[in-house]
């Protein structure tokens, strides 16, 4: 903000001249929002009469399309996974694009096999059904089959096929399972 105050006028003309100096594209838009925040205040605090950001409209935005992984790619890293749970998780990653949070609350009487779907909890609590192929439907199978997903820990109820226990935030290292390996004490195990 400080380079705005110090250049500018509080005018739709000197706001549209100033964002049109910027060089850092997709950065406009932020100093967008925050020129229009403190337009706003400005105005609802009576230090001026008309709003000068009403008349400016905001940068366009340039959307560009992430890379995505090759097929090849895809079954490098099935083969590299050790276990049945990592190869399904990530055929799954791959098959629906589900995010990591949406993955992880991912319940068994979510899947609808024969569909080859499973039911997603996303964002703002929205519901959707993402798809999955045949070789990940072959993985999920197999891997429920082996697991018989009971899994209920002494303190914590796992809710979740993979048998990872939920954390807020979710990061990427929590997908290995537990966070740490359980501590031998005397009289028994406890988790460390």
């Amino acid at each position: 903000m400080i380079p705005f105050v110090r250049a500018c006028e509080l005018t739709p003309d000197s706001i549209n001249a100033f964002l049109t100096k910027l060089t850092c594209a997709n950065g406009k838009n932020a100093y967008y929002r925050a020129i229009r925040a403190f337009c706003n205040w400005l105005h609802r605090q009576g230090y001026i009469q008309e709003n000068p950001i009403t008349k400016v409209d905001p940068p366009k935005i340039k959307k560009t399309i992430l890379p995505s992984l090759t097929h090849e790619q895809v079954e490098y890293l099935i083969q590299c996974a050790e276990t049945v749970r990592d190869k399904c998780i990530i055929s799954l990653f791959a098959d629906s694009g589900v995010r990591l949070g949406e993955l992880l609350s991912i319940k068994e009487s979510h899947i609808d096999w024969e569909t080859q779907t499973v039911i997603i909890w996303g964002k703002g609590s929205k519901q959707r059904k993402a798809p999955f192929t045949r070789r990940t439907a072959e993985l999920l199978y197999e891997y429920l089959r082996v697991k018989k997903v009971s899994i209920v820990n002494e303190n914590v109820s796992i809710s979740n096929i993979w048998g990872i226990r939920l954390r807020i935030p979710v990061k990427v290292g929590h997908l290995s399972g537990q966070s740490r390996p359980p501590v031998k004490i005397a009289g028994g195990v406890a988790r460390g």
